[in-house]
């Protein structure tokens, strides 16, 4: 793949030892890591166990043939085909829940999952295993956020948690009980993301953001140090 245009932005020949762990390959996951393999990331361990059903197309990266099948191994097929095997032979791909008691060496964790108790699982498994940082994504139809910290700092998990929902899902619903979201909107999330982990990279900084599709409003707070 052809990298000329973004590598001004992020050449990955000056971040060779970053690892990624991106946790869910739902909505935001599965554009995520079409994202960081379009932009060159090498390292990078994706982890669910669900499958893909008819209800996940409208707002992720699958295809219609790939309904019935694992994600994880559906999006090692989508991002084969956009960028080629050879640009991601570090890639991994795990048909499995991650857990907090999961060991690893990411240095950084995408956490895209839509559970309260999946989130703070997240963030203790970050902790203990001293990732430098955790990039939390959320939404749901209109509004979301994108939150970074680093787990190794008791501030910025407190702040963390103190900012989580009180339960799994506070959206609105269908009338099947499904959560209402929509591509647009996970495209934003994973689009943010993708952008304050390039930042984070460069700079060094972290931020949040929160925003509202539907008023075309959006805030940034610094985390601070």
């Amino acid at each position: 793949m052809d990298r000329s245009r973004t590598e001004p932005l992020y050449n990955p020949r000056d971040y060779p030892e970053q690892s990624v762990g991106l946790i869910g390959a739902g909505a935001v996951g599965s554009k995520v890591a079409l994202d960081l393999a379009c932009l060159g990331v090498t390292n990078v361990t994706v982890y669910d166990d669900d499958v893909i059903e008819p209800h996940n197309l409208s707002n992720q990266a699958y295809q219609s043939k790939q309904i019935g099948y694992a994600k994880v191994g559906s999006l090692e097929s989508l991002v084969g085909s956009k960028v080629g095997t050879e640009n991601f032979l570090k890639w991994q791909f795990n048909n499995r829940q991650f857990s907090k008691l999961y060991q690893h060496t990411h240095k950084i964790l995408i956490s895209a999952l839509d559970t309260r108790y999946g989130r703070e699982d997240v963030m203790w498994n970050a902790m203990a295993n001293q990732s430098e940082l955790v990039v939390d994504c959320r939404m749901d139809a209109y509004q979301g956020s994108v939150m970074m910290y680093d787990p190794r700092k008791g501030t910025h998990r407190d702040n963390y948690q103190a900012n989580l929902p009180s339960e799994d899902y506070e959206g609105e619903t269908t009338a099947c009980g499904l959560p209402i979201n929509c591509g647009v909107t996970s495209g934003f999330v994973s689009a943010t993301a993708t952008t304050l982990l390039i930042n984070w990279w460069k700079t060094g900084i972290m931020e949040n953001i929160h925003f509202n599709l539907s008023a075309m409003e959006l805030w940034r707070t610094p985390v601070e140090a």
